[in-house]
Parts: structure tokens; C-alpha cells; sequence
């Protein structure tokens, strides 16, 4: 099953955390290995270079396999203190996540004021991209990048998307935290200042490696199931019929996280389904022994599997996805 009830103080600090099978600790005593929250990304839209990279922390390695830095680790940011790191180079994007920009501001997006949109990188990582616009005359400084001048704004407008890049599918969970750190960001006016993403990047991880946040309440947070059934009605049975027998269901709606919302909702129904998409050794779903003796959790959407489950697809992926 799935809750939709509030976690109050979801990302409220706590000081000690501890140590989970197959992690370490860094000098300064923080976890190295297994942070929730792996990168956060700024991307932007220009007008004449369309969506690029503006900001990443920690810089991209080029890599699919993330490595994410201690609490009070600089040395990703070139010396410099996680709240002033415009003056860095953001990285190299891996070739596996060249879809990254394209998904993380969706066809379309121009026409809103503000969205959410979830998806899937390789291998299992899952991103939360918010975005936002605002005049470009009410801006300081367009871009997050303080390498490449995106002076020129796009339908006079300033677009970007903040993308957290994460380990662990707790879409809504994050998204909540993000929304806030994103309109924060816009009320700058001036993008260079990324200093509140980097504070994000930081207070997220430490709030989602609490033990009291390792459960189903945290994997199911705001998953709205009861809305989904008054939408879609019994339909919703041949939706769960067209997943077991592997077919493409598709959602559409406007504004997008609707849609990202019933996709990853449709994958709690299934016991397990989402712990199985971790990219990690956490596990935070327990399946009871009756539901073990019937086989689940069920191989869909693992590798392993035929169902491809991706919460959003742009234009070009779909093309690929549906031959």
C-alpha cells in the first residue's frame, strides 16, 4: 500500500547518524558512500544554445558511478567554501546522461510558471528537477555560470531547471525540499549565488540518513493513490493488468508532475517494486512473509526485467522507447 500522510520535520537535521552495513566514515566522521542526494544540477535554456549545464556540486566526474563528497568537504569545489562555489568549472556530463537536460526541462515547460518532473538516469539513479521562470529584466545575473555568459534570455524570460541526481527513489520526499531551496534560489534574482543549492545538497542528505527516515513512509511520502482512483477510476485495474502482462502504459498531463506522480504511485502498488530501483544496499520496504511465499517482490522494474519504468519521457526518449 501507499501513504500520502505528512512527515512533519521531514528534513530536520539530526547530529549523529549511524554507520549501515557497507558504509564508512570520512576524518570529519560523515558518510561517504550511499548519500541520497549525489549531485544537484542548474540547467538553463538559451536562446541560441538551447538547455545546457550552468552549475553542478559536486562537479560531474564524467561518470555514471557518483562519488559524493563529506559534510565539509571543498575539495569538489576547488577550494572553495560550499556557499560561494560560482568560480568552478561544473564537470563532464557522462555520456549515459546526455538526456539529463532535455528531461530536465520537458517539452513544453515555457508555458508554465513553475513544474516538477521526475525521471531516471543509468543505472538507477533518480532525479527530481524543478523548474521555475522569471522575467529577464528582473534578473542581476541569468546564469549560474560564471565560465560561459548566457546574457541573451530565452522568450524574454529567464528558464532553468535545479535537478537533484539521487540514489534512492524518494521523489516526493525530495521534491518538497527542493521546491522551497528553488524558489529561494529565484527570489535572488542573482544565479551566480548557488550558495542555497549547495546548503541543499548538504541538509538533504543529512535529513534522509536519519534512521527514523529508512521505512515505507519515507519511500510512499505524498504519493497521492486515493486522488489517482478518483482520476482515473476502475481503469486503474486494467492499468495494473497492462503492467503484469508488460505492456507501455503511458500518462500525460499538464502540469507534468501529475503525471510523474501516477507513474511512480502505479509502482508502489506493487510490494517492493520501488525498494528494488535503490541504488544502494538500503532497503526500506519490509515485505511480509505472506507476500514473499507469493513471489513478490515481483521482477518488474529492475534491470532484469521488461517493463521500463520512467516516470518522464521527452520526445526524443519516447521515440526510442516505443519503436
Amino acid at each position: 500500500g501507499s501513504g500520502a500522510s505528512r512527515l512533519p520535520g521531514l528534513l530536520q537535521a539530526e547530529p549523529s547518524v549511524p554507520v549501515m552495513q557497507g558504509e564508512e566514515r570520512d576524518r570529519e566522521g560523515s558518510l561517504t558512500s550511499s548519500r541520497v542526494v549525489a549531485h544537484v544540477v542548474v540547467v538553463g535554456f538559451h536562446a541560441q544554445l538551447g538547455a545546457t549545464i550552468e552549475f553542478a556540486y559536486p562537479p560531474l566526474l564524467g561518470t555514471v558511478d557518483p562519488r559524493t563528497p563529506g559534510i565539509r568537504d571543498t575539495r569538489d569545489l576547488c577550494h572553495d567554501e560550499p556557499h560561494d562555489s560560482t568560480g568552478c568549472d561544473w564537470g563532464t556530463l557522462p555520456d549515459e546522461w546526455a538526456d539529463l537536460v532535455h528531461l530536465a526541462l520537458p517539452d513544453g515547460i515555457h508555458e508554465q510558471e513553475s513544474d516538477a518532473v521526475f525521471f531516471r538516469l543509468p543505472p538507477d539513479l533518480h532525479c527530481v528537477a524543478c523548474f521555475r521562470q522569471i522575467a529577464a529584466d528582473g534578473s542581476i545575473r541569468p546564469s549560474a555560470s560564471s565560465r560561459t555568459d548566457l546574457s541573451s534570455a530565452s522568450r524574454g524570460s529567464v528558464q532553468k531547471s535545479v535537478v537533484l541526481v539521487c540514489r534512492k527513489p524518494l521523489y516526493s520526499a525530495v521534491a518538497e525540499r527542493l521546491s522551497a531551496a528553488v524558489r529561494l534560489y529565484f527570489e535572488q534574482r542573482d544565479f551566480s549565488k548557488t550558495g542555497v543549492l549547495a546548503a541543499l545538497y548538504h541538509s538533504v542528505n543529512v535529513a534522509l540518513e536519519r534512521p527514523s527516515q529508512m521505512n515505507s513512509l519515507t519511500l510512499f511520502h505524498e504519493l497521492d493513490l486515493r486522488g489517482l482512483v478518483r482520476i482515473v477510476g476502475a481503469d486503474i485495474l486494467t492499468i495494473l493488468k497492462l503492467v503484469l502482462l508488460e505492456k507501455r502504459v503511458l500518462f500525460t498531463s499538464q502540469p507534468i508532475q501529475r503525471a510523474c506522480n501516477a507513474t511512480v504511485a502505479i509502482a508502489s502498488i506493487f510490494p517492493g517494486s520501488l525498494d528494488t530501483l535503490n541504488n544502494s544496499t538500503a532497503s526500506y520496504e519490509e515485505i511480509p512473509d505472506e507476500l514473499e511465499r507469493l513471489g513478490f517482490p515481483l521482477d518488474l522494474l529492475q534491470e532484469s526485467g521488461n517493463v521500463a519504468f520512467q516516470p518522464y519521457v521527452s520526445l526524443p526518449l519516447l521515440s526510442r522507447v516505443l519503436p
